[in-house]
């Protein structure tokens, strides 16, 4: 069986660069729990566990928390200056650094002036914004700043567990009810999402191809 695990966190603090380091704290502390090791670094190889340091953490299982990185399409752009994860660097407006007709939102983008976690709340409040002032600044008029409005977390580990912060820092979430609260408002929050992207027809229907397709899938993930 499994005698050793290491929990390797690399870029998790910096998932949660907005202020909200609940989430990131609360499972670092439920892994303690088992009396298991952590451990701090950053990878270098897998093959032969070593971290970028030259330290190696032998363990028979390790978890590592990798964090977000920017695909690689961020590169192709040319001429777009970027962050070290390769996202775009936007000004407050979330419009490129380098060109005024550039703007940025979500994962690809890296605001200078005030970082915010690349997580699907942080995307939607910046396309809500976009699209609210885009009309005006094609009339000429500037787009005001982006204001990053922290409304909790949610963590939900499929069928498992799940967790949730409210904007004060109160955790919900666990026990014996498996995070039933955190997990039903992932799934709400993840079809309200479908609903604005594919409005309510095409979103109920993907609803129900989602619901058809857990007959047939594997259970967890696995590309």
């Amino acid at each position: 069986g499994i005698r050793h695990i290491r929990w390797i966190s690399q870029s998790l603090p910096a998932m949660f660069v907005s202020g909200n380091t609940s989430p990131c704290h609360y499972s670092l502390h439920l892994f303690a729990k088992t009396n298991e090791s952590q451990h701090a670094g950053i990878v270098q190889k897998l093959s032969d566990q070593a971290l970028k340091s030259g330290e190696r953490v032998p363990a028979t299982l390790r978890v590592w928390a990798a964090g977000v990185r920017t695909p690689e399409v961020t590169r192709r752009f040319g001429g777009l200056k970027l962050g070290k994860t390769g996202q775009i660097e936007v000004r407050s407006n979330l419009q490129s650094v380098e060109d005024d007709a550039i703007f940025a939102v979500g994962d690809c983008a890296y605001i200078v002036d005030a970082p915010v976690a690349p997580t699907a709340q942080a995307a939607r409040q910046q396309a809500h914004h976009l699209a609210l002032h885009m009309p005006a600044w094609i009339d000429g008029r500037p787009i005001p700043p982006f204001a990053f409005h922290n409304k909790g977390a949610i963590v939900a580990l499929g069928n498992y567990n799940g967790w949730g912060t409210f904007p004060g820092g109160t955790i919900f979430g666990g026990g014996w009810l498996h995070g039933l609260s955190a997990r039903l408002g992932h799934v709400m929050l993840y079809r309200q999402h479908q609903f604005e992207l594919y409005g309510a027809l095409r979103g109920s229907l993907s609803w129900l191809v989602d619901w058809l397709e857990k007959f047939v899938r594997p259970s967890i993930k696995l590309d």
